[in-house]
């Protein structure tokens, strides 16, 4: 679930990228040109020499006499068919290596077993990726979703997702695919802090076993937007963490104070939210030590003797200055800093693709950020959009509700038909980032409350 107090407003970036793109397998008709070009080679008696000169450059082979008997007449035809064909291939290796995406992705949210969590993934979550992946629009990389759901939770999950088993590894081929995996019963008592279990299924060996077919891999919240942006970037830098407001400067120069004493590297760098998408490479070791430190900042970072000494600053230990319950953002900022810089981290991997208008977007109606009219953006260039303050807003506030019972009656009272209103960009390429999320919840509600 969402970690963050109330928020504040922050600015915009919004990088591009472009990442490494996947080595293509040797064609069959490739490897077979090759090999029946060095069967005639050697059949014509030439020897390594001849084979060297027939598969080599240009520039080392000696002219060849015009071919003075049939036998020779059929080499060089034949080797004319083979230039042809090589040159064939190569046309048809350079087209799919422009349609075959550059990298495979994957997002991931923890699916606790409450009833706002379950309406959250079924009105948004996965409607909002399956929008996206349905996008006729080409895109660059191919986004799986994959939900940790606890036990009670599962039910939920569509069936057009493949439930992994501990240790599975996803396809890494093919179309975007939908997985869940189910968490021992255990899981949701397993930890005091209740927002850490939105983190801990990362540090295990079934989640190690998963990022094994991906390139990058985003852990977002279960209230939030999934937007063509997906499909057309990853972090430039190689890793990403969702722009926001997280505190003052007291907040700020005491998670650099607090880094030094526990020995890491800081590099001045603040306002991150709870989305990050990180190279697969990457995330088991960002994954162990986000946990580790959201452990240590609610165990040890607010005891009563601590709290004493920030009064003493001139500060308070609540929200915005030093807030318990969100340790886990005050982890991401020190791992961040630490860990996913290539080489150093930087203010450009704070991205505002992700936790978009989560502490912006601001409306004078609210009196609050997360008016997603607000943004000027299009839907293709964001990535996620956490509706971590436009869900306590919308309409009668149906994405807050404690049951499924209200959660419609509320959606009803909102638009009696569980249509929104419709907008001229509905569905076009220039698409903004409001009418996208506005579209998702249009093909969901009814599914969720038309009984």
């Amino acid at each position: 679930g969402s970690v963050l107090a109330p928020p504040s407003a922050a600015g915009l970036r919004l990088p591009s990228s472009r990442p490494p793109m996947l080595r293509a397998a040797r064609s069959p008709a490739a490897a077979a040109g090759a090999a029946l070009l060095l069967s005639l080679a050697a059949a014509s008696g030439g020897g390594a020499g001849a084979q060297s000169c027939a598969v080599g450059a240009a520039d080392r082979c000696p002219q060849q006499q015009r071919p003075r008997d049939a036998r020779d007449q059929s080499l060089l035809q034949t080797n004319t068919g083979l230039s042809a064909v090589k040159v064939h291939d190569h046309e048809a290796h350079r087209a799919s290596q422009q349609e075959r995406p550059l990298a495979r992705c994957l997002v991931v949210t923890e699916l606790a077993n409450t009833a706002r969590h379950r309406n959250q993934f079924q009105a948004v979550f996965h409607p909002s990726w399956r929008q996206m992946v349905d996008d006729p629009n080409p895109g660059s990389y191919t986004v799986d979703l994959m939900a940790f759901c606890e036990p009670s939770a599962c039910d939920i999950v569509p069936a057009e997702c493949q439930e992994l088993a501990e240790m599975q590894t996803p396809d890494p081929l093919g179309p975007a695919r939908c997985y869940f995996q189910r968490l021992p019963e255990s899981y949701a008592k397993s930890v005091p802090y209740k927002f850490g279990l939105s983190l801990n299924f990362m540090t295990t060996t079934s989640f190690a076993a998963v990022s094994k077919s991906y390139a990058y891999i985003m852990r977002s919240d279960a209230d939030a937007v999934l937007l063509p942006g997906l499909r057309h970037w990853v972090p430039e830098h190689g890793s990403a963490v969702g722009d926001g407001f997280a505190g003052t400067d007291f907040t700020y120069k005491r998670l650099e104070k607090v880094a030094k004493k526990l020995g890491y590297h800081h590099h001045g760098i603040h306002g991150m939210q709870s989305t990050f998408y990180v190279r697969a490479s990457k995330i088991g070791t960002f994954s162990g030590m986000l946990v580790n430190l959201s452990n240590h900042f609610y165990d040890e970072e607010f005891t009563p003797l601590i709290c004493k000494e920030v009064e003493r600053q001139g500060a308070h230990c609540a929200w915005a200055d030093w807030y318990r319950l969100v340790s886990t953002l005050y982890a991401t900022d020190i791992a961040a800093n630490h860990l996913l810089g290539e080489p150093a981290f930087s203010h450009e991997q704070v991205s505002a693709k992700l936790d978009h208008c989560a502490t912006s977007c601001y409306s004078k109606e609210y009196g609050d950020n997360g008016f997603l009219a607000a943004s000027p953006f299009k839907a293709r260039d964001v990535a996620q959009v956490h509706l971590l303050s436009t869900k306590h807003h919308l309409g009668k506030h149906f994405l807050t509700a404690s049951t499924k019972e209200e959660f419609c009656t509320s959606a009803k009272e909102t638009w009696p038909g569980l249509q929104a209103p419709r907008t001229q960009d509905w569905g076009t390429a220039d698409e903004s980032v409001n009418t996208y999320f506005l579209r998702v919840l249009s093909g969901s509600l009814p599914k969720m409350c038309n009984y």
